[in-house]
Formats: C-alpha cells, structure tokens, sequence
C-alpha cells in the first residue's frame, strides 16, 4: 500500500479514472442489460440474507438455549454466519449441522462476490460486447488505499443469482422442517 503523497503519475491517472459523475448510470437506455442483472443479483441476494435473518430470528431465543442465545443480534453478514453454525450444535438442530456448515460455507463465498459486485462504482458498459467495468477504493488507513478494477458481464451476475438463488433453495428445505410447531416443542425439551 502506497500513500497518496506517493503515487508516480499513471497511479494517480488510475485514481482518476473514478468516473463520480456520467457513465451508465446516466445513460441508462444504453446500461439496461447491465443495470437489469444488478438488479437480479442484489434481489437475490436480499432474499438469501433475508431468509437466513428470519432463521436467526426463529432460532436465536433465550428459551432454546441460554448457551447459544446471542442478545446483540448480528448486524454483520460474518457474524450472522457464526450464530448460524452455533446454533446448529444445538443438540435438536444437529442432525442439520453438516448442511448448515456446507450452505455458510456457500453463503460466505456468495457475500465476497456480492460485496466485490454491489460495493463498487459502476465505471462502464459496453453494450456491444456486454463488458462491465467496476472500479472500487478502499481506505486502509495512514493515506494508504486500495484501488481495484473488475471485469465482468451481465452472464457472471446471473450466474451470482442463480447460485443465491440454488443456496436459498437449499436453505429452504431447512427452514420448512424448522418453522413447524415440533421443531420449537424439540427445541424447548432440550
């Protein structure tokens, strides 16, 4: 990581390259097939994260278990992810454990790519060859930063919803046996 102070001439012309104002998002006509499969990838995302807080909220009960109860309910997506795999050792969620582990381990991969699509600046579109330039910058502290160019298609962000979509399916078929009035008498017993 550099300073700013310390950037040779191409690394500030990069900086510059932030294009804060114009781009797709002003030409919105010509940025509908990208701007259309943002939109796809952010809403399925929304429904995965949705539906793992509505399992957090199912589960996340004093009366289940005064060990696993967490009282500040996670905000962050790594957090809710921790609380998620507490909970399934919970001696009535275990047999569910190994699935759990295995869908975190998918909706942990799917946050690094949502976070590396929707945190970032949308720098151009090229409707003729379906190319999508995303450009972020990170702080990192003592005027040191990070800056990243991404290159992508409307096909990859599909591709991120189809596997949101594919692991809330699979979260589902969790969900529906545990959002049943035996599911809370199991958990109460125990």
């Amino acid at each position: 990581m550099k300073k700013i102070a310390d950037l040779s001439p191409a690394e500030r012309q990069l900086l510059m390259q932030f294009n804060f104002t114009g781009g797709p998002l002003e030409d919105i006509e010509a940025a509908i097939p990208a701007l259309t499969a943002f939109g796809l990838a952010a809403m399925a995302w929304a429904r995965l994260e949705t539906h793992l807080e509505a399992l957090l909220i199912h589960l996340n009960k004093r009366k289940f278990s005064k060990e696993l109860f967490d009282e500040d309910h996670p905000v962050s997506f790594s957090r809710k992810l921790r609380l998620l795999r507490r909970w399934f050792r919970h001696k009535a969620l275990a047999e569910y454990g190994p699935e759990i582990d295995k869908l975190a381990n998918q909706m942990k991969t799917l946050s690094e790519r949502r976070n590396e699509y929707l945190h970032a600046l949308l720098s151009a579109y090229d409707p003729k060859t379906d190319e999508i330039i995303l450009r972020s910058l990170y702080y990192a502290g003592d005027e040191k930063f990070h800056i990243r160019r991404h290159t992508l298609d409307t096909k990859k962000l599909a591709s991120f919803a189809a596997a949101a979509t594919n692991t809330n399916k699979a979260l589902g078929t969790i969900t529906s046996a545990l959002f049943t009035p035996d599911a809370i008498e199991a958990l109460q017993k125990t």
